[in-house]
Order: structure tokens, then C-alpha cells, then sequence
């Protein structure tokens, strides 16, 4: 039997890497990113300091922080509401897994539709989503690596 494992084409790590996330957003040619994060990291000002970061190199940028730790349909929902009406058209995944994880069902329900639930294994995700920057604030989960995510479902848990 063998296995395939696809991950990220460009992976940054170390110190100082989130300082390299506008030259890597411009390099995917995005105009509109949507930052999804957390209330912690808004308070502790991470997410600022990178919104101004992408601001300073002329990419505007919205920030949605309504994620919830173990993601539900229903924050995605609210994170799916806010990448439609900001018309944003990429992600930036600021914080641990579940922030992550909040972000790709995010991009992968704003370019196929219908609920997260449509896409539970084995079915498939047609279309491809848009272009996503993770910056992992943990270590543990992989979810910056990996393609999928886990959601649990707010009305059948």
C-alpha cells in the first residue's frame, strides 16, 4: 500500500518568521486577506501588529476573532459571514490549531458552499479554496500542515 501526504509548498519556521508574512502574501498575489484569530491574541495585540505589518506593505486586511477553542459550524458560520462581507480573497490562521482549523473550513465552505457537514469522510471538497497563510502561535496539533480540519457540528454535536 502506499500513502501520498501533501503539505504545504513553503513552510517558515523560526523566530521572526511572522515578520515575513506580507512578502509571502504579496508573492501569492492576494489583495484582501481576512486574519482569523482569537480574542487572546487581539488583547495580547499579535493580531494588530500583523494587520498594521500587511497594511505598511499595502495589503488591506480585516480581523476576525470569534473563534472558539474546539471549533463549532456555528463560529465558522460567523467567521464564513465576515470573509463574504468583507469580500476578502485569502486567509491568514493566527493562533493554535482550533483558530487553524476555523480558517480552512472557513476557505473550503466559501468556495464550495452548502455546511461543513456536506464535507464530512469520505466525501470530497471540489473546489480548491482560497490561498492560506498559517502562522501557528503552538506546537502539537499539525494542523498547519495538514487538510483537514475538525469541526464539530453545533447541531448534532
Amino acid at each position: 500500500m502506499t500513502i501520498e501526504v501533501l503539505v504545504p509548498s513553503t513552510i517558515k519556521i523560526g523566530g521572526g518568521a511572522i515578520f515575513e508574512a506580507s512578502s509571502i502574501l504579496k508573492r501569492l498575489e492576494v489583495n484582501h486577506p481576512l486574519i482569523v484569530t482569537d480574542a487572546f491574541l487581539v488583547r495580547m495585540g499579535l493580531a494588530d501588529s500583523l494587520r498594521r505589518q500587511l497594511e505598511n506593505a499595502g495589503i488591506a486586511c480585516g480581523i476576525f476573532s470569534e473563534t472558539v477553542p474546539d471549533p463549532t459550524t456555528e463560529a465558522v458560520a460567523a467567521g464564513l459571514l465576515a470573509f463574504a462581507q468583507g469580500r476578502h480573497d485569502s486567509l491568514v490562521r493566527l493562533g493554535g490549531g482550533s483558530r487553524i482549523d476555523s480558517a480552512q473550513a472557513i476557505g473550503m465552505l466559501s468556495s464550495n458552499g452548502g455546511r461543513a457537514r456536506d464535507y464530512k469522510v469520505p466525501n470530497g471538497i471540489p473546489k480548491k479554496g482560497p490561498p492560506h497563510l498559517a502562522i501557528p502561535t503552538t506546537a502539537g496539533t499539525g494542523s498547519e500542515v495538514s487538510r483537514f480540519t475538525v469541526i464539530t457540528d453545533s447541531e448534532t454535536d
